[in-house]
């Protein structure tokens, strides 16, 4: 514990309005306003300071660590990211898991859970939100079949056996 105090979804009185008293109570219609108005700035900070491009995963779990760290600006990972090491973001993300000093179990889990969406686009979620389960299914043979036409002139691709996969979303 750092001894800061939060409300709502990890709002703090350095994100801005409104300042975080001991004993402030909020409902849920405020937590998700005072969400959507830190997420904003975070988005437009991450955004700002990124010169690279980013796909919608990277962009997600930079913004989550700013979020929680307020610190991508003078990070490491930031600097090792602006000068092309998309691969140092996972091990610079790791680096953020203590709190006053201590090693924070929470926080290596919220890296690690960054650092899998930065990998390969899994969900972050919090202690309380259960991610969704995204069921990728190939489409059926039939379904290609019933393109016909269109899709005949694709070869290998629509049967299969080429590297690329044909997925529905």
């Amino acid at each position: 514990m750092a001894g800061i105090w939060t409300i709502g979804y990890g709002h703090t009185s350095a994100a801005g309005s409104p300042k975080v008293v001991a004993g402030m109570k909020i409902n849920d219609q405020e937590a998700v306003h005072i969400l959507r108005a830190d997420l904003a700035k975070v988005e437009k900070r991450v955004s700002d300071l990124v010169k690279l491009p980013l796909n919608d995963n990277q962009y997600a779990a930079l913004v989550s660590f700013d979020f929680n760290t307020g610190a991508l600006h003078k990070s490491t990972l930031l600097k090792k990211l602006n000068a092309g090491d998309y691969g140092a973001v996972p091990a610079e993300l790791m680096k953020w898991v203590n709190a006053g000093g201590k090693r924070v179990q929470g926080l290596v889990k919220r890296r690690a859970a960054e650092e899998g969406l930065w990998a390969k686009g899994d969900f972050v979620s919090s202690n309380y939100v259960a991610p969704e389960q995204k069921k990728d299914t190939l489409l059926k043979p039939e379904l290609i079949a019933s393109a016909g036409g269109l899709l005949s002139g694709l070869g290998g691709m629509a049967s299969g056996s080429s590297p690329i996969q044909w997925r529905s979303t």
